[in-house]
């Protein structure tokens, strides 16, 4: 499905005007990508090279500033990316399978071109030459490692915070035009972390048998713990080091034991509690520690911190809520309304795949991603739909649904953010994004509850002139296609619903599905974006959307600013303090003080460029105009019975139901067959084993036609 629902049609001069625009940007975007990857690369080159620092010639020469300029230029590129437009990045998607390998190949390459050239090459490292007493193979082997694994952990730690951002905020979100979003960036964040804990592991290892195989336990004790400094002299080298032992503790202890995978699904609140006040304190011991590691840092802390300000979306609010069993369901089905009425004004938007944290009151602080669904227009009712076959938690949402009184209690929230995705990447593009672009058609695929996230985004599609689409839904009961029925796209957004009832309680479905559903409400509605406080609020929320261009300043800017703090600011700020004649004076300006100055930066620059936004926003606006959409009522649920007859196919308000297992592989097929000139997009969003079923099947239809036309993203929803 392309952003092009609704769009008119053009004449043939303009579609020639059209597609040479659109070449041309086309153009703009793959050098934009060419010269990203280039820099990327110098600046790995750069890190990893096993070399000594101090021989290093030519192009790495004065690294430490080179280090700020490279960061630097990779987050405008970031930025210009963003700003290209999500139609520019059709066929983005990044496979897990082909990342995962690559950060793999990323770690492991160096460690072993580092230990070769410090075993075969040159008799010296960074720390050790061959003519120093105790600087024998070993030292020097262990100096290497040592070495090359700091720097790894430096790229590692960079990386997994820039994929831990939210929302619209995120560098990943923009750079890849809305393809990558908070789902699709988990993953990735997981195994960034553990390369990240890896290395930082090594780093320490070698290092502690780098000292002891030098001077035994006293040069042990001497350069690792801020004790026993000579007459006249300060033991920073001691004092930096147990900084980073500290920050190895908090490594070992808290944060990766509570992210171990068994220990993470049986005590996932505990996880939830540690994982980020313990990631601070790793971040900031490691900072003391090496401070060129903040150069890493800054843009993840700058998107990070930006996303917990967005004033668009609900932040850790507490607000009434109900739920409501679905009865007959697979599960049951939970349904759950968040009543955001107590909220100041209120923004709505047209609707989106996006998703909230959720935390319910009487089963404590634990929250959870659920993907919303539809409300009506001008409501400030958020919905969502949850099975209680997913865990733990929500079959405890549904047995306190279920008790007399618990089905109506307080709920935290934060959100909505937005998923990343095709889906949402060709419903959300303007008409000129689309102009001289291929004819695109979409086949989703959703299973469960996996379909809710498409319902807002799904029912606003539409137009006399539109792409193909066809949703391909997978549900267990007929009841299960029942408590969603009236919430599918209507026959007049043009798009094409296919249910299977893969467990149904008889051999067909009945054909009085017709007549249940005549009067069907058209589907969609309006879903709360943006809540706050007073006129400030509906102008945070109004700039927010969307992405707008306050946020791409905000974000570049807090970044170049914390890279100049850090790269700069440490060589004169040292000057205005004098010398340190103590460990805690050099502690505290040495270490404590440029660390607290980069933060400060960074949230500065966020809250001054926030403040001027929401002042030209109150200037111009006109009236404060609210954009909404046009959407109908949900009718209530039915709960009528559909097996009856004999019949193996059922019209339902124009969805063709099924009683029957179909296979994905002849799915895609099939789509493959039917739209051979189109560009194709495969969607799949559900239990692990349909997501995988739809990767593999495109992957066989890709290496029948390697052409690039053939598209695939999918995400388990229980990420």
């Amino acid at each position: 499905m392309a952003a092009g629902f609704g769009r008119r049609r053009r004449g043939a001069g303009d579609n020639m005007e059209g597609e040479a625009c659109h070449r041309k940007r086309r153009g703009a975007v793959r050098c934009l990508r060419v010269t990203t990857a280039l820099v990327f690369t110098y600046l790995c080159a750069g890190e990893l090279l096993p070399l000594p620092r101090s021989s290093a010639k030519g192009l790495l020469r004065d690294w430490a500033a080179q280090q700020a300029v490279i960061v630097a230029t990779l987050s405008v590129l970031a930025i210009l990316l963003a700003s290209t437009g999500c139609s520019q990045h059709a066929g983005f998607f990044v496979r897990l399978r082909t990342a995962e390998p690559l950060l793999a190949a990323l770690n492991g390459a160096p460690l072993a071109a580092a230990a070769a050239a410090s075993l075969w090459g040159s008799r010296r490292s960074d720390n050790c030459q061959d003519d120093e007493p105790g600087c024998g193979s070993v030292s020097m082997l262990l100096d290497a490692v040592g070495l090359i694994s700091a720097r790894l952990a430096r790229l590692d730690l960079g990386v997994c915070l820039l994929l831990a951002g939210r929302g619209e905020s995120a560098w990943v979100f923009g750079a890849s035009g809305g393809e990558l979003g908070y789902s699709e960036a988990i993953p990735l964040h997981r195994a960034s972390g553990w390369w990240c804990a890896r290395q930082s592991a090594l780093h320490s290892i070698a290092y502690l048998l780098f000292y002891l195989s030098r001077g035994g336990t006293s040069s042990l004790w001497l350069d690792c713990f801020p004790f026993g400094s000579t007459p006249g002299s300060l033991n920073t080298l001691g004092l930096v080091n147990f900084i980073g032992i500290v920050a190895a503790l908090v490594l070992l202890l808290p944060l990766t034991l509570s992210a171990l995978p068994h220990v993470r699904k049986k005590w996932y609140q505990a996880f939830q509690r540690l994982h980020l006040p313990a990631a601070m304190v790793f971040v900031s011991c490691c900072a003391l520690h090496d401070l060129p590691i903040l150069l890493f840092a800054v843009p993840g802390l700058a998107g990070w911190y930006l996303g917990r300000q967005d004033g668009s979306a609900l932040r850790n609010k507490v607000l009434p809520a109900k739920a409501r069993l679905l009865p007959g369901t697979s599960g049951t089905w939970v349904e759950l309304t968040i009543d955001a009425a107590t909220v100041p004004k209120p923004i709505t938007r047209v609707p989106r795949e996006e998703w909230v944290s959720v935390s319910v009151a009487p089963l404590g602080t634990e929250s959870h991603p659920l993907s919303v669904t539809v409300s009506a227009t001008g409501s400030t009712e958020l919905s969502m739909i949850v099975s209680s076959n997913i865990g733990n938690w929500t079959r405890a949402l549904c047995s306190l649904a279920s008790t007399p009184g618990g089905d109506r209690f307080d709920v935290q929230v934060s959100g909505p953010y937005p998923y990343g995705g095709g889906c949402c990447c060709w419903l959300s593009g303007s008409e000129q994004d689309t102009h001289g672009r291929e004819e695109t058609a979409l086949l989703l695929l959703a299973g469960g509850t996996g379909i809710t996230g498409w319902l807002p985004v799904l029912a606003q599609a539409g137009g006399a002139h539109r792409d193909p689409c066809h949703l391909v839904w997978f549900v267990q009961k007929e009841a299960d296609y029942l408590a969603l029925a009236n919430r599918l796209p209507a026959p007049s957004t043009g798009v094409k619903v296919t249910v299977f009832v893969t467990k149904a309680d008889g051999s067909a479905l009945s054909g009085k599905l017709g007549k249940l559903f005549v009067g069907r409400a058209r589907g969609g509605a309006a879903v709360v974006s943006g809540v706050g406080n007073g006129e400030t609020a509906q102008a945070r929320a109004h700039l927010h959307q969307g992405g707008n261009w306050w946020m791409k300043v905000a974000l570049l800017a807090s970044t170049l600013v914390g890279l100049a703090v850090t790269s700069w600011g440490w060589t004169y700020h040292h000057r205005i303090w004098g010398s340190s004649t103590t460990l805690a004076k050099f502690f505290v300006a040495q270490r404590c003080l440029p660390v607290v100055l980069v933060f400060l930066a960074i949230t500065g620059v966020l809250r001054a460029v926030s403040w001027v936004a929401v002042r030209h926003y109150n200037a111009v606006r006109t009236g404060g105009h609210q954009e909404t959409v046009d959407a109908s009522d949900l009718q209530p649920l039915r709960q009528d019975s559909l097996i009856e007859g004999a019949e193996g196919l059922a019209e339902a308000g124009g969805h063709h139901v099924h009683a029957a297992r179909p296979d994905v592989s002849t799915l895609v097929r099939t789509a493959v067959t039917e739209w051979a000139t189109h560009r194709l997009v495969v969607e799949a969003r559900g239990p692990p084993s349909l997501v995988e079923a739809a990767r593999k099947a495109v992957e066989v239809e890709q290496a029948k036609c390697p052409c690039g036309r053939l598209k695939f993203h999918g995400s388990d929803w229980r990420w």
